[in-house]
């Protein structure tokens, strides 16, 4: 029977340095996953706001063109109560992005902490 291949019960198992090279590897992945998932999530929620703020600035516009569509008196996703009847311009700010993100609107690329949108009296909407 050849020895060399065969252990004693002393030395079977791994060894520190082993281990830790292992641990090393699983906590360097693991914060590669971690800062790959927080970018994803981050996008993705400035993207859903944008959206959100995009979609109440067109019916805003609907509202300055023709003022009988009462789309007066509502909330924008800020917080703040705007009214879209024609009479003066409304900016629709998105709620704040949980980190500075480059969002698309209106056929722009805006790179922000939050988008800001301009219904003119004309129901035309700008990015800021």
């Amino acid at each position: 029977m050849d020895r060399k291949f065969c252990r004693s019960p002393a030395s079977a198992g791994y060894s520190l340095v082993e281990v830790l090279v292992v641990a090393f590897i699983i906590s360097v992945l693991t914060s590669l996953s971690w800062i790959f998932y927080s970018n994803t999530r981050d996008r993705s929620d400035a993207k859903a706001k944008s959206i959100e703020a995009i979609a109440l600035a067109k019916e805003c516009a609907s509202g300055q063109v023709d003022p009988s569509l009462e789309v007066s008196s509502t909330l924008a996703p800020s917080g703040e109560a705007i009214t879209c009847n024609g009479e003066e311009e409304v900016v629709i700010s998105s709620k704040p992005f949980l980190s500075q993100q480059t969002v698309e609107c209106m056929g722009l690329r805006v790179t922000a902490w939050s988008l800001l949108l301009v219904v003119d009296k004309a129901g035309t909407i700008s990015c800021r």
